[in-house]
């Protein structure tokens, strides 16, 4: 799948990107995949806002925090400094799911739903058995929060959960192989 849009490995190997808030880390991951081949920025914020499903207000303040906490710089108000990953290893990112039929889902199930179905793709199988403490590591949230996330993406179909053993099992469905949307 050939995307503009991309997350970073290291978002789930290094600690400073896993503990990331999950509006900040997508955030991250839309900035450094809109920004150009220098590492900056240079769109209007209202646009990012847009992408976002968030107001003007919240990705300023956003961006703000990411800056307080160096995750971005800025050069003037209108052009944001990101700096060069230490690895450039990038998991595609389907438009789909950032501006198409599924920009609906929070923030974190398109996070959630990128890495593990690139991992199952990567694996070349039709299901991944994880347990339930394992499967929130990269991410950094919990499992409470995981099950949000896994609800919404069976509610669409880009997921189906079942058990095995004491472990869960998650097979993700291609975007292109989803079933249409139930509304």
């Amino acid at each position: 799948m050939k995307s503009k849009f991309y997350i970073y490995k290291i978002f789930f190997q290094e600690k400073d990107y896993i503990k990331l808030n999950i509006k900040s880390k997508y955030m991250l991951i839309l900035l450094y995949s809109l920004s150009d081949d220098d590492y900056y920025f240079r769109q209007k914020k209202i646009e990012l806002a847009k992408i976002l499903n968030i107001s003007k207000q919240t990705t300023t303040n956003t961006i703000k925090q990411l800056e307080n906490k160096g995750y971005l710089s800025r050069i003037d108000p209108h052009n944001i400094k990101l700096p060069k990953p230490t690895d450039t290893d990038k998991i595609p990112m389907s438009e789909t799911l950032v501006t198409g039929k599924y920009n609906h889902l929070s923030h974190g199930a398109k996070i959630f739903y990128t890495y593990y179905q690139n991992l199952q793709e990567q694996e070349n199988k039709e299901y991944l058995k994880i347990s339930g403490k394992e499967i929130v590591k990269p991410i950094g949230i919990s499992v409470r929060t995981l099950q949000e996330y896994y609800k919404e993406l069976e509610s669409v179909g880009l997921l189906k959960k079942g058990k095995e053993t004491y472990t869960n099992t998650f097979s993700f469905k291609n975007i292109e192989d989803a079933p249409p949307l139930p509304y």
